[in-house]
């Protein structure tokens, strides 16, 4: 089991498969939790941002258009749970 990190603020649609390599997804504009190997990559792509980051409390009551199009997320996971 992955141990969860503190919210983050997604700037993008994102997707990635979980430990069990289901497919899990989050839309731009809303905060998530990563599994912790998954955080700092993350961040490093520039898809999330510190729930506390100045975008993200400048957006936080923007709403998602429509959920988010798996085919369209930014794929953020790591090899080892591709499929």
């Amino acid at each position: 089991m992955s141990i969860a990190t503190n919210p983050v603020f997604c700037l993008r649609d994102i997707k990635w498969r979980d430990e069990h390599g289901e497919m899990q997804m989050a839309a731009r504009h809303s905060l998530v939790t990563l599994p912790a190997a998954l955080l700092d990559r993350a961040l490093a792509l520039e898809a999330v941002v510190p729930s506390d980051h100045l975008h993200a409390f400048n957006h936080r009551d923007a709403e998602p258009i429509n959920p988010p199009d798996q085919a369209a997320c930014f794929d953020i996971g790591l090899p080892e749970f591709a499929r």
